[in-house]
């Protein structure tokens, strides 16, 4: 693998100064246009109980709307963040916690929903995306808990989703069975679902929801049983499958991290009860998904997909999706993963671990990625790095993806700048000159 080395050939621009934090989702950040990059006021990954705006840049000018904002926000919630645009309009999905949040019930993993809102209406009111009912067994179509790291199917008509569920949360607190696991769903656009009633706990959604994979708090070793599933994408430019990591254990025991592919036909999957239970209360997957586990490394020296947490990515043609594995000397690769055959290679040869999730371009052509703070550019085909400047003087780069801007001539990303009190995180553009 060749690497260029011409830092000198990068231009870094800091597009926002706001006493704020400003953090890019890992994944569809931008407005359909191009011309504009949405994100949330978290100051770090985890501050989503305290923040409480939403926002969107104009790439163009640098000039930022605040299209949303937490009605009464208190130190326990309700919080926003992750926000993800539709592919052909500015319709939002972002996590919201619910609205009654306080120091009794604080924001949390399961209480939380995903929000939707028209960033071109003037009025701007948030829809729930799924519905939510706090039972046994809720409406067809409806959950019981919280789903965030909600990403768009390329034509937009179903959100996928990582979920955690308050009802068996809340039945494990009282002592009447095991603890939630987390798992992953989809839910399709315009297939409104009404819950029986409505409060700050429970209410209806725009969208109908279902659970794609089964998990278990036993998962026998050396079998495809999933203890937890997430960091999913979808397939390709379709809406009937997505791929995600599902924590499996060895033959020997350990948990280790596998790609698996979950697929339902359309349109019978939002057109049928979705609502069945394991034994354990779980809801289940309807009898019409097949999952399927992709990979099998468990004989590897470093088996399973590990590295910097990363979702999915999928090619645009969906024949194969790129995640983070380690090599034989423990240094974390970018890796391609074929999803017919099972096949995984290590496409890069870092001498340093990846230290950032991946983004793709528009192409399926370039990889980005960060090793020993400089950012690089990744030809697939040439298998040749192209890098940027070592960024680790200026700015200190917590966490996050950088995006290949529209134009792709460049790079969007969210870092702090280390030479300022206090170190609000903030957007830059890194771009070829």
């Amino acid at each position: 693998m060749r690497k260029r080395s011409d830092a000198n050939a990068w231009h870094l621009r800091q597009w926002t100064s706001q006493a704020c934090g400003h953090t890019l989702n890992h994944r569809q950040i931008f407005s359909p246009s191009g011309r504009a990059a949405y994100f949330d006021a978290r100051n770090a990954d985890p501050e989503i109980m305290t923040t409480d705006r939403v926002g969107r840049i104009d790439l163009g000018t640098g000039v930022i709307d605040w299209v949303y904002e937490v009605p009464s926000p208190n130190p326990f919630g309700p919080g926003v963040g992750a926000v993800v645009c539709h592919p052909q309009r500015d319709q939002l999905v972002f996590i919201h916690g619910l609205r009654n949040c306080d120091a009794v019930k604080p924001y949390s993993a399961t209480r939380r929903f995903g929000a939707m809102l028209d960033a071109r209406d003037a009025s701007r009111s948030l829809q729930p995306a799924e519905a939510r009912c706090l039972v046994a067994d809720p409406p067809s179509g409806a959950l019981r808990g919280g789903t965030h790291a909600h990403s768009w199917s390329a034509d937009g008509s179903a959100i996928s989703f990582t979920y955690n569920d308050a009802w068996i949360e809340e039945r494990h607190r009282q002592g009447l069975g095991p603890s939630d696991l987390r798992t992953v769903g989809v839910m399709r656009t315009g297939r409104p679902v009404e819950a029986p009633w409505q409060d700050s706990e429970n209410f209806s959604g725009a969208c109908h929801a279902m659970i794609v994979a089964a998990v278990s708090h036993s998962p026998q070793p050396g079998t495809d049983t999933i203890e937890s599933a997430r960091e999913e994408c979808f397939l390709g430019s379709g809406q009937d499958a997505i791929a995600f990591l599902g924590r499996v254990r060895t033959a020997a025991g350990d948990p280790i991290d596998e790609v698996f592919v979950a697929r339902w036909p359309e349109p019978l999957a939002f057109s049928t009860s979705s609502n069945s239970r394991d034994r354990d209360g779980r809801l289940h997957p309807p009898d019409f998904v097949r999952v399927e586990r992709v990979t099998r490394s468990e004989d590897r020296k470093y088996p399973g997909v590990r590295g910097p947490r990363a979702w999915l990515v999928s090619s645009p043609d969906g024949r194969s999706v790129f995640c983070p594995m380690r090599d034989e000397e423990d240094v974390v690769q970018v890796a391609s993963v074929d999803i017919a055959s099972g096949r995984f290679e290590l496409l890069t040869r870092l001498a340093a671990s990846l230290e950032s999730p991946l983004a793709l371009d528009s192409r399926g052509a370039r990889i980005s990625l960060m090793s020993e703070g400089r950012v690089g550019i990744f030809d697939i085909a040439t298998r040749e790095i192209q890098w940027g400047p070592d960024l680790r003087e200026s700015l200190e780069i917590r966490w996050g993806a950088f995006h290949f801007l529209p134009c792709e001539n460049g790079l969007l990303f969210h870092a702090a700048p280390k030479n300022r009190h206090p170190r609000w995180q903030q957007l830059w553009t890194l771009t070829l000159h």
